[in-house]
C-alpha cells in the first residue's frame, strides 16, 4: 500500500539587505516571506487505531458493568483481529447532568472541550468511558477490522490514521525538500523585482502567527 504524506510547510524570512536591528524581530528594510512545501511517496507499513469504549447509566455500579462487558467484548475482538495494543488509557468515570435549558448559550461554543451535559429534562447518569490505541501490523486485513469493530457496536467512536517504520527518514527528507523549494520560490520572486537575496534570517516549521502585528 502507497500513500502520499505532505510535510507541514516550513516558513523562511529572506533579507534584502545584511543588517539586522538586535532588539527587532522584524527588519526595517525589504523583507520576504516564503512557504516551502513537499511531498514525499512512502510506503504505509501499519494502522493505528485509537478506540474509545463506554458504559453509561443512572446507576454507578451498572455503568461501570456496562462498560466492562464492553470492554472485554472489544478486547476479545482485537485479539481475535490480531491487532495489538499499544496504550490503554486511564479509565474515567463521570456524572452527566442536564444543562439548565434557560441558560444562555454562545453560539461559538460547544468545541471539543465544553463538557459533556445531558438533555434539559433528562435524569442525571454515570458514564464510564476509556480509550485504547491499537496498531494493525497486517494491512491486507484493515477492511475486515474496521468493518467488524463498527459492526460489534461496542465502541463509541474510532479514529485511524496510518504510519510508517521509516517515519524519521521521510520527515528528514522532506525537511530538506521543503527548504529546497522555499528557497526557490524566493529566488524566483527575488528575480522578477530585480534584487537578491542577501540572507536567511529564519526558518520554521511553525508558522509566525503574530506576523499581522509584527508588520502592520
Amino acid at each position: 500500500m502507497q500513500t502520499k504524506l505532505i510535510f507541514a510547510p516550513l516558513v523562511a524570512l529572506c533579507l534584502f539587505q545584511p543588517l539586522l536591528k538586535a532588539q527587532n524581530v522584524i527588519p526595517d528594510f525589504p523583507f520576504l516571506f516564503v512557504k516551502g512545501e513537499a511531498t514525499v511517496e512512502a510506503k504505509t507499513t501499519h494502522a493505528e487505531i485509537s478506540l474509545r469504549i463506554s458504559g453509561e447509566h443512572q446507576e454507578a455500579a451498572k455503568a461501570e458493568d456496562n462498560f466492562r462487558t464492553k470492554s472485554g467484548k472489544v478486547l476479545e475482538l482485537l485479539k481475535e483481529l490480531g491487532v495489538t495494543i499499544e496504550i490503554s488509557h486511564q479509565i474515567n468515570k463521570r456524572l452527566i447532568k442536564p444543562r439548565d435549558s434557560r441558560a444562555s448559550v454562545d453560539p461559538f461554543g460547544g468545541g471539543l472541550d465544553a463538557p459533556e451535559t445531558a438533555s434539559p429534562g433528562q435524569k442525571p447518569y454515570f458514564k464510564v468511558y476509556q480509550t485504547i490505541e491499537c496498531r494493525l501490523e497486517e494491512l491486507e486485513k484493515y477492511s475486515e477490522t474496521v468493518s467488524r469493530l463498527v459492526a460489534s457496536d461496542f465502541t463509541d467512536e474510532y479514529n485511524v490514521s496510518f504510519g510508517s517504520k521509516e517515519k524519521k527518514k521521510i520527515q528528514q527528507e522532506l525537511r530538506v525538500a521543503a527548504v529546497k523549494n522555499g528557497r526557490e520560490k524566493a529566488d524566483a520572486l527575488c528575480k522578477a523585482s530585480g534584487v537578491s537575496i542577501k540572507r536567511i534570517h529564519a526558518i520554521s516549521e511553525e508558522r509566525f502567527s503574530n506576523i499581522s502585528l509584527l508588520i502592520g
